[in-house]
């Protein structure tokens, strides 16, 4: 370096060998920079991934993982928030193959009846390549959220005559919910086991692995309107009538005869118009109302179903019973307004005896 009026002058050569010094030093950052990098980045993954095995081992599924009535009811609330665990019913997980034995003619209590389904299938019309139509049961979507197990159920429970048989009285016993077809159709029905009766057979007064409680399908008659036979139809009438015309004849001057006989030219009058059929036309608001009647007029309808509870697990010291059930039965008809679809749930059920 030289001095020129006592400032420092670089010349070209000193100039380049700083500059080439410089790159050197700058690519070594930037190499350290991005080793660096790298080894942290190695890090990271590393922990991540010890993370996710510990996860793995941690964090088993909450299906399968059997839940006891004893470690359902060790949990709180928070525990249970948002887990869907209060919508699961408890297991019976006893290696013993044990039975249960009741006493002829006592009444026994069949109480904590829980009834979790986990298929839900509609009967559908299925048209197969050869033009043949068939009926036969097609899987759908649940749309509703965990609230269609039914709980805390209790009913009684009578051993006579060699058959054992479930009276429903009280609990949790139905369940609002919906289905959507493969489709898109949706599909609501009353998931219920209300005034069940199931008895069983072949077992004797025992219940044991083989025990299995199933309710006979029975049909019932709709609740239609109150129709009124023509004699009381026609009394009914003239009491109107008598009404009516009593109270124009307070403010008018006339004889009971006059009454009388202003009663029976209305009531002839009214029964005559009543049988005759005026031809519908245009506008006269009769138009379409055929396709909107089961809209406007609604009906009651109660449907009976099926169900059967096959009893494969049996714990004698806490007299706990659990595993299958297979029910049938109707959806929703919208108040008679639609012909109603058959329903086909299968899932686990468990109950407690108590003397």
């Amino acid at each position: 370096m030289a001095f020129v009026n006592g400032a420092g002058v670089v010349s070209k050569r000193q100039g380049a060998a700083v500059s080439s010094r410089s790159r050197t030093v700058v690519s070594a950052n930037i190499v350290d920079t991005v080793i660096k990098r790298a080894a942290d980045d190695s890090k990271k993954v590393a922990n991540a991934a010890a993370l996710a095995a510990i996860a793995g081992s941690l964090m088993v599924p909450v299906a399968a993982t059997a839940l006891t009535r004893g470690d359902i009811q060790n949990l709180t609330y928070m525990q249970v928030k948002g887990t869907g665990t209060a919508n699961r019913c408890p297991e019976v997980v006893a290696s013993v193959k044990g039975n249960i034995k009741l006493d002829e003619g006592k009444v026994y209590k069949l109480v904590d009846l829980c009834l979790e389904p986990k298929s839900f299938q509609v009967e559908e019309e299925k048209t197969s390549r050869k033009g043949e139509v068939k009926r036969e049961f097609v899987s759908t979507k649940l749309m509703t959220r965990a609230t269609y197990t039914l709980a805390g159920v209790e009913g009684d429970l009578v051993a006579k005559g060699g058959k054992i048989t479930f009276t429903e009285k009280d609990g949790i016993d139905y369940a609002a919910t919906t289905v959507q077809l493969p489709g898109g159709e949706r599909v609501p029905f009353l998931f219920t086991i209300k005034e069940l009766v199931a008895t069983s057979e072949g077992t004797g007064n025992t219940i044991t692995n083989a025990t299995e409680f199933g309710s006979e399908e029975s049909s019932s008659a709709p609740l239609l309107p109150c129709r009124y036979p023509k004699a009381a139809q026609k009394q009914k009438l003239r009491r109107s009538l008598s009404f009516q015309v009593n109270l124009v004849h307070s403010h008018l001057d006339g004889t009971v005869s006059d009454v009388e006989h202003l009663v029976s030219l209305l009531e002839e009058l009214i029964l005559s118009l009543r049988s005759v059929s005026f031809p519908r036309g245009k506008g006269d608001g009769a138009e379409g109302q055929d396709e909107l009647f089961k809209e406007t007029n609604k009906v009651f309808d109660v449907t009976d179903g099926s169900i059967e509870m096959a009893v494969n697990k049996i714990d004698p010291e806490t007299k706990e019973i659990a595993e299958f059930f297979v029910s049938e039965q109707l959806s929703d008809t919208d108040m008679g307004a639609k012909a109603p679809k058959k329903i086909l749930l299968k899932g686990v059920f468990y109950g407690r005896i108590e003397d």
